[in-house]
């Protein structure tokens, strides 16, 4: 579960923030979080809104502010996106 937890907050962080700035550009070292967690970039994806997490499968589903859906695939469950996948354009 702490996974989950941490995993959450690391890819809403950057759910919220995409198409403000891109990934190098993110202030994560300023943003402040509870003790035992940490912020990274996950992955990216275009003008992300929501978040959908499928934790059996590590996968992630995110919605765009277009009509884009992305699939993010963690297939080694090393905590690092090794696929990023458009799977609807609107």
């Amino acid at each position: 579960m702490r996974f989950l937890k941490s995993w959450f907050i690391g890819v809403g962080v950057v759910v919220m923030m995409t198409g403000v700035a891109t990934a190098e550009q993110l202030p994560v070292a300023q943003i402040k979080v509870p003790t035992g967690f940490k912020i990274e970039t996950y992955a990216r994806v275009p003008g992300a809104r929501s978040i959908s997490v499928v934790e059996s499968l590590n996968l992630a589903f995110v919605g765009t502010r277009g009509d884009s859906i992305y699939a993010i695939l963690d297939a080694n469950k090393d905590r690092r996106a090794d696929r990023v996948v458009r799977v609807k354009t609107g």
